[in-house]
């Protein structure tokens, strides 16, 4: 391959790198113009230890190599000027950058010495303590740590380790805990150690929700008649089994753990009367457990009112089911709505039902006694008919959603045809609700943590 032609090539060098371009040359010419002035003051030291005359051509060259240099030398300043302002430009201009980012960071930063003394925090930082940057600049951190045992062991290895990640709980001023993730580099600077922590009480509190959800769980699989259990699809191996399968088949649980297929030995020939009621208990189990693992696959609230509605329309006939809960002062809103079959919506959207409990004496003695509440005819209850949005309903059934203690709601079920529910669909509905508050729960408090 040919190459370029020299001077193609130096003015395209010369139009990239003009700068540099320029300062090679000024270098090229003070070596040159060194060289030089060295020549002539060794020929003037010759001329001297011979005791002759110094030619007038020797004097103008020295003269102009001097001054030459001198001009080179104010060039050279001038340059070394002009970059240290860029320099300290472009210093200037990463530090506000630095500051910047620190500043507005959502995670608390921290700087601290060889003894976990602050030394430098962000806002965050205050946000996430507490208090201001006096309380923490100049203040061991570990004062804040709730086990400081544990935390001067951890930054311990911290200094030997130079980096580490782990989680803590903080004390911090009113009731609640909080917990934090931290990551920390020991030595970014000499004696200098940085700590980032981040926020992850509402999480916290939403995992331990969660757990919760699974133990009422447990609690209903442990507690209902029913023969209950669950298999891999694929494994074909028992993931969970209930007490009453003892209790009906005489058989332990591990022998279905051992040969989950063992239960078709069970059905004997003459047991045909009973297949219609056995196989209802296990669809009402699996229709409880698949409702169960759908309210958990997702935070959003439209998506567990949406889930729950459904699965409800599996365990018990409706014609309109509402989850209602207490809005601001004495108002209701029914926040999932269900119609079936269901309707084709109109052009626009549609406000939720909202209506005051008090001015409904039925309602609000349902609110304040939060217990199921079974009417086989409406017609015949009274005060039932002033229930707004519930008018066209003749038989309806209430289950209270109570999550940790505290009540959220309740969920309204109705048909228009009279006497139709009975003690076994509020049963069904009771079931239901368990862990259908403990997903309303765990949407708020996902809801709040994203706010």
């Amino acid at each position: 391959m040919r190459g370029l032609p020299l001077e193609p090539v130096a003015r395209l060098r010369r139009a990239l790198f003009p700068r540099q371009d320029s300062q090679y040359s000024w270098r090229l010419a003070s070596v040159t113009v060194s060289l030089v002035s060295v020549g002539l003051i060794a020929l003037t030291i010759g001329y001297r230890i011979r005791g002759a005359e110094l030619p007038p051509a020797l004097w103008v060259g020295l003269l102009a190599s001097f001054a030459t240099v001198v001009v080179l030398f104010s060039k050279f300043l001038f340059w070394a000027q002009q970059e240290g302002g860029q320099f300290q430009g472009a210093f200037t201009t990463t530090e506000r950058k630095f500051t910047s980012v620190v500043e507005n960071a959502l995670d608390a930063i921290l700087i601290l010495d060889d003894q976990a003394i602050c030394r430098e925090a962000n806002p965050a930082a205050e946000s996430l303590f507490g208090t201001g940057r006096s309380a923490l600049i100049g203040h061991p951190i570990a004062h804040f740590y709730k086990n400081y045992d544990e935390f001067r062991a951890n930054w311990q290895t911290l200094l030997n380790r130079k980096f580490q990640q782990g989680d803590a709980e903080l004390m911090k001023e009113g009731p609640s805990p909080v917990f934090v993730e931290y990551t920390a580099k020991a030595d970014c600077l000499p004696g200098q150690h940085v700590m980032i922590l981040r926020d992850v009480t509402e999480r916290r509190r939403a995992r331990m929700s969660l757990l919760e959800s699974e133990e009422r769980f447990q609690q209903m699989a442990n507690n209902i008649q029913e023969i209950f259990w669950m298999i891999d699809a694929e494994t074909k191996k028992a993931l969970f089994v209930n007490p009453a399968y003892e209790t009906i088949t005489g058989r332990s649980c591990e022998s279905l753990h051992e040969n989950p297929v063992s239960y078709e030995e069970l059905i004997h020939a003459d047991a045909a009367l009973e297949m219609t009621a056995q196989k209802q208990a296990e669809e009402e189990a699996e229709a409880l457990r698949q409702a169960t693992l759908s309210l958990t696959q997702d935070l959003r609230m439209d998506f567990i009112m949406e889930i729950l509605l459904k699965s409800l329309e599996g365990l018990v006939p409706y014609t309109c089911a509402r989850v209602l809960l207490p809005e601001s002062g004495p108002h209701m809103l029914a926040l999932g709505e269900r119609i079936c079959p269901e309707q084709p919506k109109e052009p626009g959207s549609r406000s939720p039902l909202t209506f005051v409990a008090e001015e409904s004496t039925f309602f609000h003695r349902i609110l304040t006694q939060q217990k199921s509440v079974l009417v086989a005819d409406t017609k015949t209850e009274e005060n039932c008919h002033t229930f707004k949005g519930h008018k066209q309903l003749r038989s309806w059934l209430s289950a209270p959603l109570v999550a940790s203690g505290e009540y959220l709601g309740c969920l309204s079920v109705g048909h228009t045809q009279p006497n139709l529910y009975t003690q076994d669909h509020l049963r069904r509905a009771e079931l239901l609700a368990i862990p259908a508050a403990a997903a309303i729960q765990n949407a708020r408090l996902y809801e709040t943590a994203c706010i």
